[in-house]
């Protein structure tokens, strides 16, 4: 029952506060494979992340030749990741979803695999779907479904992982929320979204941050993961505070009651 932990993990930026649930809960998944993929991008951590986490025997894999003009990038990387995978279940937990309660997560997930074939977080669209920053799948239905991880919001307003979703409606297959085990957004879990694109562009000044306020705390608590750090990042992560500290002069990100997300 463990499921395998595929990962697509841009190169261009380090998720420490990711990489930190890895050394704490890594038995509860089988295979860990991360696809490092390729965005043209400086600077580069995908020789420092895979260093990080070699003691966690993950399969680590390349990119592939994409065509940029035809093919979706997240969908290439995942179905390049399921070739790899064993195990009767597959997980996708994106490095910027973040859980108070981790281990009640993880139990209620383990026990919603005995009965459901799709569990996670709902995603409420135009067209609700399970999202894979906390997407967990039976492989007896996924072999069954299109396996096309593509965004679709032209045509039901989905976004990646969305079409897989749908194709296990269309099957019949049974699915459970993490909604429905009781985790409310923003008070329970949250996906902060938009942590590659902040650190990247994050140090213009014409640049708006995405939900500057959380990623603000995020990024202090980044520093004080109990694992090995990237001087690289923590020279990126201390200059982007400089600029968040002016935005935000009465937060104290080390005290803030939103940091028990990031600890």
């Amino acid at each position: 029952m463990k499921p395998d932990l595929i990962l697509t993990q841009i190169k261009h930026t380090d998720y420490p506060v990711f990489r930190l649930f890895l050394d704490r809960y890594r038995e509860f998944f089988g295979r860990v494979i991360i696809y490092f993929s390729e965005h043209n991008r400086f600077p580069y951590f995908d020789h420092f992340i895979q260093k990080s986490l070699s003691k966690f025997d993950c399969v680590f894999l390349d990119p592939v030749l994409t065509d940029w003009a035809t093919e979706d990038w997240r969908n290439k990387s995942t179905n390049e990741m399921l070739k790899y995978s064993k195990s009767d279940w597959i997980a996708s937990v994106e490095q910027d979803f973040f859980c108070k309660d981790w281990n009640r997560l993880l139990l209620n997930t383990q026990e919603a695999m005995k009965t459901h074939d799709l569990i996670g977080w709902w995603n409420s669209t135009n067209s609700p779907y399970i999202h894979p920053s906390f997407w967990f799948i039976k492989r007896e239905i996924l072999e069954k479904t299109s396996k096309d991880f593509s965004p679709f919001p032209k045509i039901n307003g989905c976004d990646h992982f969305g079409m897989i979703t749908l194709d296990v409606q269309r099957l019949g297959g049974k699915i459970k929320t993490i909604q429905e085990m009781g985790f409310v957004d923003f008070d329970d879990f949250l996906h902060l979204g938009g942590v590659n694109m902040n650190y990247l562009e994050g140090l213009k000044p014409e640049y708006v941050f995405h939900r500057p306020d959380w990623f603000y705390i995020y990024n202090y608590w980044c520093r004080k993961a109990d694992i090995p750090q990237s001087p690289l990042f923590t020279k990126i992560s201390l200059e982007v505070e400089e600029r968040l500290k002016k935005m935000f002069p009465d937060t104290n990100p080390q005290t803030d009651s939103r940091a028990i997300y990031f600890k």
